[in-house]
């Protein structure tokens, strides 16, 4: 045995005090009196009752002794070691399959949780439990708790998440405890297959609850009809799926889709196109009971269009013309002569192929192509009159890069450039960079290509229809690239050019302000349903709308494989089993039961002895 705190040891000096107090103690003394006949019948009848007295004082004394000393074990909290302390760590699952319910309506994060609450019975004697939620983010709900009643608080408020699981992300920080203390103890809650763990218990909560879902839908219009095309899956076992359409909030079809257990079947719909064209809102769904609800539907939302006047200006721009009139948003104009006054004509960017101004706009972003009349910090050297194959800067990853292939992409002609470090290096020659990019403090985009687009091959490629996209959200960023995105997932909503604030509504009409930092902000959604993220001026606001599910893999059955947690990692500490949290059973509980039970007894008997 030990104490926790020795130094409530020094209380123990109250019992000598508790001594020295009964020694000095006045006694009563006889004084001779007259007596009769009665008081010498009292006289006999005291000495008989006498020794019982003196044992009800020295009882008194003795629980008076015995209460100083067990307040003083209470303060100097005694403990026995028994072994070493086993740290419990529960990681819960907390991805959207284990929102799946069964008949009853008992969810298996509900499972999940009532064996969490089993686990905390051995939180007792040294031992600790720390609750780990793994979802997208991963975290710990409590840590190195020895209390039950803490942990059954948290566990009466934790909801399941409608998004992933990241386990990785939990086992690595599981590891870090058991880096430190082997005797680790990992406990997994999920709803996933698992084979060949490592040092992890795990705890199944799944089931063979049925379950459907609707993993996409796409729509677009072609030859006078709206297509609209999505995927469905049932798991388990084959079925037939009645899926509906619904758009602008009327259900307009219903099909039955034969499906293959675990395998996507495709469903179609058409609707004529001049009736329904401008529709804004679709939404496939399954009119079905199953084992979760979150992903039985998918929206397809429509896009508020709004477009950027953008300039172009060329001697011959048909190629760089047909590759804009592609790209999103996009509102182009063509002229073949530099206009006088750039600034007058109310474009928000300007693109210059092989004709040059004598200076370049400064409030708009730039695209020069061609090696005439360089921006500042850019120097050119000899040009190059030989094939050369174009590749991606092998110096640094840039924006413009997205889902460029040039697997195959040459030029015959081109001007070597290097900017200073202001500017960033986008396409190489060899070891000659042949296009740079840089943004001012401002966000103002200028990107350079020096050599001319006709001596190269891109216009027969999809790659410069690519790169023109690239390069226009580069210069102007659109609000929101995408139209439909997971829970958990990072979204870039970008602030348009002209437009002061941003803000979004989310599925439950709540709004949330969001605030911008150059001129952009990551946002992460964290329940399913569509939301709007809207932009506005004082002259204007422009808004887009956007679908938010629950990851496609959640709707099927998970599978973990080879999963390891090392224990034996915390020896590289120097730790042994001397310096090892020890198991401990605290003694201070019953002592003070004891010191009261003591005290009563005392205050008993001297009740007993004033009577």
């Amino acid at each position: 045995m030990s104490f926790e705190n020795p130094k409530g040891l020094w209380m123990l000096l109250g019992i000598p005090v508790l001594i020295f107090i009964h020694l000095v103690k006045s006694k009563h003394e006889d004084q001779p009196v007259s007596s009769t006949y009665l008081w010498k019948l009292a006289e006999r009848f005291m000495k008989q009752v006498l020794p019982m007295q003196r044992l009800k004082r020295f009882l008194v004394f003795l629980f008076q002794l015995l209460a100083v000393a067990g307040t003083a074990l209470i303060v100097a909290k005694p403990v026995i070691y028994s072994g070493n302390s086993i740290k419990y760590i529960a990681v819960l699952d907390a991805s959207a399959s284990m929102l799946t319910a069964d008949e009853k309506g008992e969810t298996r994060f509900d499972r999940a949780l009532e064996e969490v609450r089993k686990l905390t019975k051995k939180i007792n004697n040294g031992h600790t439990l720390s609750v780990m939620y793994a979802s997208d983010d991963v975290y710990y709900l409590i840590q190195d708790s020895s209390s039950i009643s803490d942990v059954g608080v948290i566990l009466d408020n934790v909801s399941c998440s409608k998004g992933g699981c990241d386990i990785d992300a939990a086992i690595s920080l599981a590891q870090e405890t058991a880096d430190r203390y082997p005797d680790t103890e990992v406990v997994l809650f999920t709803d996933a297959e698992c084979t060949d763990m490592h040092n992890i218990d795990v705890v199944y909560v799944g089931d063979d609850v049925w379950n459907a879902a609707v993993l996409s839908l796409s729509g677009e219009e072609k030859n006078d009809l709206v297509e609209f095309t999505g995927s469905v899956i049932s798991t388990g076992v084959d079925s037939m799926l009645p899926v509906g359409l619904e758009v602008d909030g009327q259900v307009l079809d219903v099909q039955l889709v034969e499906c293959t257990a675990d395998v996507p079947a495709e469903v179609r719909f058409s609707l004529d196109a001049n009736r329904y064209g401008n529709y804004s809102k679709a939404r496939i769904f399954l009119d079905i009971e199953d084992g979760l609800r979150d992903d039985n539907s998918y929206s397809l939302c429509v896009e508020n269009p709004y477009h950027w006047k953008i300039m172009l200006i060329g001697d011959n721009p048909r190629f760089l013309r047909s590759a804009l009139e592609s790209v999103p948003h996009v509102t182009l104009r063509t002229e073949y002569k530099v206009p006088a006054d750039l600034s007058e004509t109310g474009f928000l960017m300007f693109i210059f192929d092989g004709i040059y101004p004598e200076e370049y706009p400064t409030d708009a972003p730039v695209v020069i192509f061609g090696d005439g009349n360089l921006p500042e910090g850019i120097t050119a050297y000899d040009p190059v009159d030989e094939p050369a194959k174009i590749k991606k800067s092998e110096q640094n990853a840039s924006p413009l890069h997205k889902d460029l292939v040039l697997d195959s992409t040459y030029i015959r002609r081109y001007t070597p450039i290097k900017g200073n470090a202001l500017w960033d290096s986008v396409l190489q020659c060899g070891e000659d960079t042949v296009a740079v990019s840089r943004k001012s403090s401002d966000g103002t985009a200028t990107t350079v290509f020096s050599f001319d687009v006709h001596d190269t091959n891109l216009p027969l490629q999809s790659d410069l229809s690519v790169l023109m996209r690239n390069v226009v959200k580069y210069s102007l960023p659109w609000m929101l690239e995408e139209n439909d995105a997971s829970v958990g997932e990072e979204l870039r909503i970008s602030l348009v050019p002209y437009e002061d604030t941003a803000f979004l509504i989310l599925p439950d009409g709540t709004r949330q302000d969001l605030t911008m930092e150059q001129a952009s902000t990551v946002f992460t959604p964290a329940d399913i349903g569509i939301y709007r993220v809207a932009e506005k001026s004082e002259e204007k606001m422009i808004y887009k709308d956007f679908f938010v599910h629950i990851p496609i893999s959640e709707s099927s059955v998970q599978k973990l494989d080879g999963i390891t947690v090392d224990r034996s990692a915390g020896d590289m500490w120097g730790r042994d089993d001397e310096t090892a949290p020890k198991a401990a059973t605290k003694l201070s509980v019953w002592i003070a039961a004891g010191a009261l039970l003591i005290i009563l007894a005392e205050w008993g008997l001297s009740c007993r002895e004033e009577l």
